[in-house]
């Protein structure tokens, strides 16, 4: 991932790469808290660099998600800017790793109020919607022609990401905590998928279920 002749990761300002010879990074892709744990238990060579990592990346999450919703494109330009539409430019697929990612920040890690906010906004923005109404959204929240392919993975993220409002060090409103709750009951009345495209929607679903029920832990 770093130390080969095309890496992974952009050294110079510690963002990982959307793909090996990409010069711009996927949202998703960047995963604080799997880093925090690479400086500890990884090469201790590298372990400044992946301190680095963390902190650019908690702090890219934030300019690659839209201050009003919390949405992030599938993939993004260093400075947090969205691809173009066609160009994997909307709050799609990928892009659900984002909340799943950060309520696992927060389990592990504790509050980071400003990734909390972010889940906090998506919570919001989805509440009261059903699961067979999620749609492909540009990440200002308007929605686009297209359902979400993977709508079970968007209910299952969203209840992952309802954790980060239970480890808020500030107290949350009734209506924060009302929106977290009924992001997971949702996520817990929605079946599993079953057909085509299962994989990926049970593939968040089963690290939902990890995470909310506390087994989801660092071994």
């Amino acid at each position: 991932m770093l130390h080969s002749s095309h890496p992974l990761w952009n050294t110079k300002n510690h963002l990982v790469r959307g793909d090996f010879d990409a010069d711009y990074s996927d949202p998703s892709y960047n995963m604080p808290h799997f880093y925090e744990l690479f400086a500890m238990f990884a090469n201790i060579k590298d372990s400044g660099f992946w301190n680095n990592a963390a902190s650019a990346s908690r702090a890219y999450i934030v300019q690659s998600c839209d201050p009003k919703t919390g949405m992030s494109a599938e993939f993004a330009q260093y400075d947090g800017r969205p691809l173009p539409l066609n160009q994997h430019g909307t709050f799609f697929s990928q892009s659900y790793r984002v909340l799943s990612n950060i309520g696992l920040y927060s389990m592990w890690f504790g509050d980071n109020p400003d990734l909390s906010l972010i889940a906090q906004r998506l919570v919001a923005f989805f509440d009261g919607k059903a699961v067979q109404e999620f749609m492909d959204y540009k990440i200002d929240g308007t929605p686009r022609k297209r359902r979400a392919r993977h709508p079970v993975g968007l209910c299952a993220t969203l209840a992952e990401a309802a954790l980060a409002s239970e480890r808020r060090r500030d107290p949350i409103s009734p209506k924060t905590r009302a929106q977290a709750k009924r992001a997971v009951k949702r996520f817990w009345e929605t079946p599993l998928r079953t057909g085509k495209r299962r994989y990926y929607d049970n593939c968040l679903y089963l690290s939902a279920l990890l995470a909310l029920s506390g087994n989801y832990k660092v071994y």
